[in-house]
């Protein structure tokens, strides 16, 4: 908790000094007035991300407002800026109208940011029509925000420790009221229905793992395998298939016998291949493509948690395509993926390596939270999932923004400092109890 915490800390402290940079590089005279736009554009980019680690509805709301000013700012200078995580800032734009539309108390209000959010999106796919996945948290968004909504008023002027009582309870509530409605006719043949329940048992079972529950963690793991199965083979989902290799994946962790572990491991990758190939973001899928990687270091962190059985689990191979990614990722995935068979066949079994000791990080392996994703993996979080641990009181000042803007750094910002928006929300503080350690590329 505590590394996940300082990790949380740090995280928010270079996003205020990215701001910080792009508010000097846009009032310094010397700043090439041509690329002015691109610094505007990662200012309110970043004010974006800040807002989605705000506790409170407030202080969401007062970041997405500032966050807004910036983006139309830069939108206003030139219609093609292209924002840091290489989407048209339009798509920056639509996303943080519609993080305003769940935030809002008032329906009025709300709906207003909505259709602000679909104008935008519209904008956007005008100038990329490959962008078509960002409609997606339109999906069921009144719903979504009718549960966020709901579930903050329940929170509200709780303390921290009640904060986290209640979620609990609203949790418990949430698998229970979904485990029943997936047991009708209905509901058993409702990909989204089965996708959501296997979400919620996730989020339950990474809360019982913290109170160490194991046994009822176990059991919930269990079931969000079964869901997610059920959910992908009616309706393919990459969000449901991300969900069902990091489930898989602590099945593998958790289990005894390690045939059945390495059987959970095979799983895993394969779940995860589907995934990234249904990722149409190129950034995205680098990120991923490492992600896959890095599901080779479970068998380590197995021999951790099982040190009497250390011996009858070896390292898998890592295909030599994969092993030969730079950590940066620069190749173009999709040419990565289709050139595997290929690359694997002419490197043969000399040409393969196993990522052990020095090529994996030691903090890499260890076994931490077992629903958590292996270290190298992206995190992406659902809107209001991430508690800021640090500034998380009160809003920053106006030199919050982001140093993207400037021309030489724009394209360096790693994904692990980018937020997708997600239907469903949780509890901010929650995620000192490892409930938003659960990531959804």
């Amino acid at each position: 908790e505590k590394m996940q915490e300082q990790a949380s800390e740090e995280m928010v402290a270079m996003l205020h000094t990215q701001c910080a940079e792009a508010e000097a590089a846009i009032k310094d005279p010397r700043f090439d007035p041509k690329l002015i736009h691109s610094a505007w554009s990662a200012w309110g980019h970043t004010l974006l991300q800040l807002a989605t680690v705000q506790q409170t509805m407030e202080h969401k709301l007062e970041y997405l407002s500032r966050s807004r000013e910036k983006l139309q700012k830069a939108i206003s200078l030139n219609d093609n800026t292209i924002a840091p995580d290489e989407k048209f800032t339009y798509f920056v734009l639509g996303d943080n109208n519609f993080l305003s539309y769940l935030f809002t108390e008032e329906d009025e209000d709300a709906d207003k940011f909505l259709e602000e959010a679909k104008k935008a999106f519209g904008q956007g796919l005008k100038k990329d029509r490959t962008r078509g996945d960002c409609l997606k948290i339109l999906v069921n968004c009144k719903q979504n925000r009718k549960e966020m909504q709901d579930q903050d008023k329940r929170l509200k002027g709780k303390n921290p420790e009640e904060r986290m009582e209640e979620y609990y309870k609203i949790i418990c509530e949430k698998v229970e009221s979904l485990a029943g409605q997936i047991e009708t006719e209905p509901g058993s043949k409702d990909a989204r229905l089965l996708r959501t329940y296997g979400s919620s048992c996730i989020d339950l079972a990474m809360m019982m793992e913290q109170a160490q529950k194991l046994l009822e963690a176990e059991r919930l793991v269990e079931e969000a395998v079964d869901a997610l199965r059920r959910s992908t083979a009616i309706a393919p989902d990459q969000e449901a298939y991300h969900m069902l290799a990091v489930a898989t994946n602590a099945a593998g962790l958790r289990a005894e016998d390690p045939v059945v572990a390495r059987a959970c491991f095979d799983d895993t990758r394969k779940v995860f291949e589907e995934a990234i190939k249904m990722e149409k973001d190129v950034q995205a899928q680098r990120s991923m493509l490492l992600h896959l990687r890095s599901f080779y270091t479970s068998h380590a962190t197995w021999r951790e948690l099982h040190p009497g059985k250390a011996g009858s689990m070896q390292d898998e191979e890592v295909p030599y395509w994969l092993a030969a990614l730079p950590d940066g990722a620069q190749e173009a995935p999709e040419q990565a993926i289709q050139e595997a068979p290929r690359q694997e066949a002419d490197a043969g079994t000399n040409g393969k390596r196993k990522i052990k000791g020095g090529a994996v990080r030691k903090t890499d392996r260890q076994p931490q939270m077992l629903l958590e994703t292996p270290a190298a993996a992206p995190s992406v979080e659902t809107p209001g999932e991430n508690g800021s641990k640090s500034e998380a009181g009160g809003a920053a000042t106006e030199a919050d923004g982001s140093g993207d803007g400037t021309p030489d750094k724009k394209k360096k910002k790693s994904r692990n400092n980018r937020r997708k928006v997600k239907s469903g929300a949780a509890e901010p503080e929650v995620e000192e109890g490892g409930v938003s350690s659960l990531t959804k590329v």
